[in-house]
């Protein structure tokens, strides 16, 4: 009897995702809006969807080989990776608070069980309860958020809001309380400064295929929900722009001076992704068409050297037998000699990660810059 491959589940979650991925470039709708507007299709999610399950699709095949090393491969880990996907594609098309924080908190229950998923390894224990407990509190403050805008306007519906916040400046100190709850929860999911001390610690204790994941993919769909949000709100509440321009400058510092103390890639990589964030709040802090081109083609760029990155990684880790090793960067030594081409690729990635030209990564940054000084937010 012919013995099925251990990797079955996951190439047909792969192959789902493809799939889907085909339906929502072929999807026929342009603009629209269902559930009482609490569900949207635009631009702006179509390009996210794609963006999410390309990203996705490009995880599981780069950890692949780990995944079969290391015999992650329980059918439970491929449902559970879907129903991140799932929370992540419902995210970006939400245009409602309380249909969001279930998006959130679908995605954010998967991620926890991801990082808690290697049942054999004191770390990745330790990785999902930290991640369970701190990503709880910041969901419990998210939800309060919300409950306060409900309880002061009577809906949670981001366009009968922006409305009712237009016609009710009594109710505009309330509401700035409300909406930085609600912004302080999407930015820890998003591990954005100051809200950033969990990133490190579950990435380094987290199973290699599920730290790429958290690296690559969730950005995508709490960005574009800070978006809809920052478009619903910008008329009637300053609290938005000035806390996502703090918590980017805070995470471009951090990110930038913690990183280069750090030995293990693991930890160097999610530092780096506290960095990344930072310039993609930038961005997202002026919400103009040229900034939210600019933050598409940032989070582009950042992930396909980032794929190319956390590939490497996968293949350093997967040359260890015994499972408890985590590569550092003393490890990258005599990779030129070893392996020149795969040296020279992880060169020209950093490279284009800390933004030299002419690399991708250079023009990425000049992009948000550029979008910056054209906005007027340095003048």
């Amino acid at each position: 009897m012919k013995t099925s491959s251990p990797y079955r589940t996951g190439y047909l979650l792969v192959l789902a995702l493809l799939f889907t991925l085909l339906l929502v470039v072929h999807n026929p709708l342009v603009s629209s809006s269902v559930f009482n507007g609490v569900f949207v299709v635009d631009w702006l999610s179509t390009i996210a969807k794609i963006s999410i399950l390309a990203s996705s699709i490009g995880c599981l095949l780069i950890s692949s080989g780990y995944v079969k090393t290391y015999r992650i491969n329980n059918f439970e880990y491929f449902v559970i990776v879907a129903l991140a996907v799932f929370g992540q594609l419902i995210l970006v098309s939400s245009a409602d608070f309380l249909t969001a924080y279930l998006a959130l908190e679908i995605q954010s229950f998967a991620f926890y069980l991801m990082a808690a998923f290697k049942r054999d390894s004191a770390y990745s224990t330790e990785a999902g309860l930290k991640y369970f407990l701190l990503g709880s509190f910041s969901s419990t403050l998210l939800l309060f958020g919300v409950s306060l805008l409900y309880g002061f306007f009577g809906t949670t519906n981001l366009s009968v809001l922006s409305l009712l916040l237009f016609e009710m400046n009594d109710f505009k100190t309330l509401a700035d309380i409300a909406f930085s709850l609600i912004l302080i929860g999407l930015l820890f999911k998003l591990a954005a400064a100051p809200f950033h001390i969990w990133s490190p610690d579950v990435y380094e204790g987290a199973p290699l295929n599920s730290t790429i994941l958290f690296a690559l993919v969730p950005k995508i769909s709490i960005l574009v929900f800070l978006f809809r949000i920052y478009a619903a709100l910008a008329n009637s509440s300053e609290i938005w722009g000035v806390a996502l321009l703090v918590s980017s400058i805070l995470s471009v510092i951090i990110g930038s001076f913690v990183t280069l103390k750090q030995k293990r890639l693991k930890k160097l990589l999610a530092y780096s992704g506290i960095n990344h964030v930072g310039y993609l709040l930038l961005g997202a802090s002026m919400f103009t068409p040229e900034s939210v081109s600019a933050v598409f083609f940032y989070l582009f760029s950042y992930m396909v050297t980032g794929l190319c990155i956390w590939g490497i990684v996968s293949v350093l880790k997967r040359a260890d037998s015994v499972g408890s090793y985590t590569p550092t960067i003393a490890d990258l030594n005599a990779m030129v000699k070893v392996n020149p081409v795969l040296a020279l690729i992880l060169a020209v990635c950093l490279f284009s990660l800390a933004g030299i030209p002419p690399l991708v990564g250079f023009y990425a940054k000049l992009g948000i810059f550029q979008s910056a000084l054209n906005s007027g937010l340095f003048s």
